[in-house]
């Protein structure tokens, strides 16, 4: 999502780049499922279109993952997954001190903007 959704600055890399290079990733996956007609098309359009305009395909791709709400279906995927490992990483029979790095770590994915 980051790679669509981030802060090129604080990111590090260009936005766009998995669009770019039709990176199958799970916001193309939730869009390519959601799609029907007229969109469904355009997104296939988008998707064999070389990089000749990457600007424009960019933007085309990312219009349609807002008008099928694909972001947010990875958010709220991203939620799921988050609070089950830490669900697990709590029922693991340590001190809590030994388990916070773990934590952290799940945390700063979880709610990273860059």
């Amino acid at each position: 999502m980051l790679d669509v959704y981030g802060n090129v600055a604080s990111f590090g890399k260009k936005v766009g780049g998995d669009i770019l290079c039709n990176k199958k990733t799970y916001l193309l996956i939730q869009a390519i499922n959601l799609a029907e007609g007229k969109v469904k098309s355009e997104l296939n359009h988008w998707m064999s279109q070389p990089d000749s305009d990457p600007e424009s395909k960019v933007c085309g791709v990312t219009s349609i993952y807002n008008q099928l709400g694909a972001k947010k279906i990875c958010e709220d995927t991203m939620s799921v997954y988050y609070e089950k490992a830490i669900a697990f990483l709590d029922k693991v029979s340590v001190d809590l001190y030994k388990k916070q790095e773990l934590r952290n770590l799940a945390e700063n994915l979880m709610f990273r903007n860059d």
